[in-house]
C-alpha cells in the first residue's frame, strides 16, 4: 500500500485531531467553532462569562480577555488574570491630594476633600468663612473743665476772691475698630 499524504484543512486557530480514515478540528481555548472550517473569537466580556471583579472592566482580546481595575482601584495580585480590585487610599498614596486648609477623606474608589473648621469649599479651594476689616467711625469727645480766675470782691475790692467758671470743648475724633465680615452668605462670624 502506498503512503498517502492528506492535507488537513483546519482553520487557524484550531488543532487537527486525526482519527482512523478521517480527522476533525478543535478550536483553541477562547475560540468557538461556527462551521467545519471556521473558529471565531468568544467575546467573554459581552457574554458575561469573564469573572472580573465588579470594580473592574473586561477587555476582550483574540482568544482571551483581561480584567482592568477601574480608576481609584488597583489589581491584587498585580499580574493576575482575574485580580481582586482593592481601593487605592489616595490620602496616603497621593500626597497633597487636597488644597491647603483642607483634609483628605478616603472613599471607595476615590477620595473627598473637606475644609477645616472656619473654611468653606469654593470650587476646589478652601477659603476662610470670615475676614477682619477695619471699620471707621466718629465720636464727639466732650471735655468739661473748670477754669479758675481771680477777681476783686468785697467792699471796694479790698480782697481778692477766687472764682470759677465751667467750660466745655467738643471735638470730633475718628476711631477704628476691627470687625468680622462674612465672605459668603450664611456664614456666622467670628467663626468659632
Amino acid at each position: 500500500m502506498q503512503n498517502m499524504v492528506f492535507v488537513f484543512r483546519c482553520p487557524i486557530p484550531s488543532k487537527c485531531i486525526d482519527t482512523p480514515g478521517s480527522y476533525y478540528c478543535v478550536c483553541d481555548p477562547g475560540w468557538e467553532k461556527v462551521s467545519k472550517f471556521q473558529c471565531v473569537d468568544i467575546n467573554e466580556c459581552s457574554r458575561g462569562i469573564h469573572g472580573c471583579d465588579p470594580r473592574s472592566s473586561c477587555v476582550n482580546s483574540p482568544g482571551s480577555w483581561k480584567c482592568i481595575c477601574n480608576k481609584g482601584w488597583y489589581p491584587y495580585p498585580e499580574d493576575a488574570r482575574l485580580p481582586t480590585c482593592k481601593d487605592i487610599n489616595e490620602c496616603v498614596d497621593v500626597p497633597n491630594s487636597c488644597s491647603s486648609n483642607a483634609y483628605c477623606v478616603n472613599t471607595f474608589g476615590s477620595y473627598a476633600c473637606h475644609c477645616h473648621r472656619c473654611y468653606y469649599m469654593s470650587g476646589n479651594q478652601c477659603k476662610p468663612k470670615c475676614r477682619r476689616e477695619s471699620q471707621y467711625y466718629y465720636v464727639y469727645v466732650v471735655t468739661y473743665y473748670t477754669q479758675y480766675y481771680s477777681t476783686s470782691c468785697g467792699f471796694l475790692g479790698l480782697k481778692r476772691c477766687r472764682k470759677s467758671r465751667r467750660k466745655q470743648t467738643n471735638k470730633k475724633v475718628r476711631r477704628e475698630r476691627k470687625v468680622w465680615v462674612p465672605n459668603y452668605g450664611g456664614a456666622k462670624c467670628p467663626c468659632s
